[in-house]
């Protein structure tokens, strides 16, 4: 009988589901961010909220039990020291993500009690249609999120608020433009003729 005992098989052996879950950890340490399909990041997220919980106790024994659950020895390309040999040779000393765990992951979620990952929703995947997820340690993007949102949009829409203009300011607008453009013509002044030049004229008439 399996009553409550919820583990997801994912359809593999209990050894290769172990290495699989095992491998998807150490990546998402390593890396801070995965995309795997939907029910693999179900069991990596429960895990990795485990191991950072364990984590935090910083004792030897937390250390071990941690290594147990990752390939402790995978290394993130990260230099960190040099140290000098007896012959006198210069080793570097990488970042292993054991290392990583406690002294970057663990510090950014020291505010945190839970939910230090999330699952996002992605497309499917070509070829299966199986459904696929973004799995992220959540402390590790909020100075991206904070640094990515602008700082002045509220007080640029405070300096310049939007105004309604009615229909009837638009006419009356459009008619003074128009007025403007348009030159004023002066009416030409009347000519005129002395009496006089009439009643000579008047005489050639006759």
């Amino acid at each position: 009988m399996r009553h409550r005992n919820r583990l997801a098989k994912l359809a593999r052996p209990a050894d290769q589901r172990n290495a699989i879950v095992r491998s998807l950890l150490t990546k998402l340490f390593l890396h801070d961010e995965i995309v795997t399909s939907k029910a693999r990041a179900k069991v990596v997220r429960s895990q990795a909220d485990r191991i950072i919980t364990m984590a935090k106790k910083g004792d030897l024994s937390a250390i071990r039990k941690v290594a147990a659950l990752i390939y402790a020895h995978e290394t993130s390309g990260k230099t960190i020291a040099d140290t000098r040999r007896k012959d006198g040779n210069v080793r570097q000393i990488t970042e292993t993500v054991l290392r990583r765990i406690f002294r970057t992951v663990v510090p950014r979620a020291e505010n945190r009690t839970s939910g230090y990952t999330r699952c996002l929703p992605m497309a499917r995947r070509r070829g299966d249609n199986a459904p696929m997820a973004l799995i992220q340690l959540v402390d590790a993007f909020e100075d991206v999120k904070r640094a990515d949102k602008p700082e002045s949009s509220l007080v640029a829409q405070s300096a310049s608020p939007t105004k309604v203009i009615s229909s009837k300011a638009v006419e009356a607008s459009v008619a003074t433009e128009a007025t403007e453009a348009t030159p004023a013509v002066t009416p030409e002044p009347a000519e005129t003729v002395a009496p006089e030049t009439l009643e000579e004229n008047e005489k050639t008439d006759a």
